[in-house]
């Protein structure tokens, strides 16, 4: 039995392709998938800088940085849950871990401080 090289494990990230429109999909779609596939790129790239000094953080401060960063930037768009895609890609793919420290939300709920490895 052949596999699918398009088919890829449930566990592991989507790769940045996934995105990517149907052949016989319209132009808008393709353009949007392109969008959609920089974005994503974008996410992780950010996520990554905000992690890379070893400091474990929540998702709420992940995100918090993020704006922090992307002010300049004027790029509009950016939600928790894009922060919160770049930091699951990274945790799917190994270079972002649970740290096993909690810290708590602004609701005071109780948040994972993910960490990235070294």
């Amino acid at each position: 039995m052949t596999s699918d090289p398009s088919m890829h494990s449930p566990d592991a990230p989507p790769p940045l392709w996934a995105h990517n429109a149907r052949r016989t999909d319209p132009q808008t779609s393709h353009e949007a998938a392109d969008k959609s596939a920089k974005a994503s790129a974008h996410s992780i790239h950010i996520v990554r800088t905000i992690l890379a000094d070893g400091v474990a953080r929540t998702d709420e401060e992940i995100h918090a940085m993020a704006l922090r960063l992307l002010e300049s930037a004027a790029i509009d768009g950016w939600t928790a849950d894009v922060s919160r895609h770049g930091r699951k890609h990274l945790c799917n793919s190994g270079e972002v871990v649970d740290s096993g420290l909690r810290g708590k939300t602004r609701t005071n709920s109780t948040a994972i401080r993910w960490r990235k490895i070294p």
